[in-house]
């Protein structure tokens, strides 16, 4: 079942300011998965201009895919 993350914002931080920005919604994995993965999470937005997100990185590790590629990223945002 997708939830919207604003009911579980964890990680976002001032989640207010930022939902004013982009759509998040997150689900839980089915098993087995769920033994390996919190939660899948997507992201969407269409900005005019740049607005940067802080959040607050975990010890873990984030798989990101996008239109033009993916990539495997440990704790914080990945660098271009």
């Amino acid at each position: 079942m997708v939830q919207s993350i604003a009911n579980d914002p964890r990680a976002i931080v001032r989640p207010s300011v930022a939902f004013d920005h982009f759509t998040m919604q997150q689900w839980a994995p089915d098993p087995p998965n769920d033994r390996f993965i919190t939660r899948y999470w997507k992201t969407a937005w269409d900005l005019p201009e740049p607005f940067v997100q802080p959040i607050v990185t975990y010890p873990a590790v984030n798989v990101v895919v996008q239109a033009d590629g993916s990539a495997v990223v440990s704790g914080g945002a990945a660098e271009e």
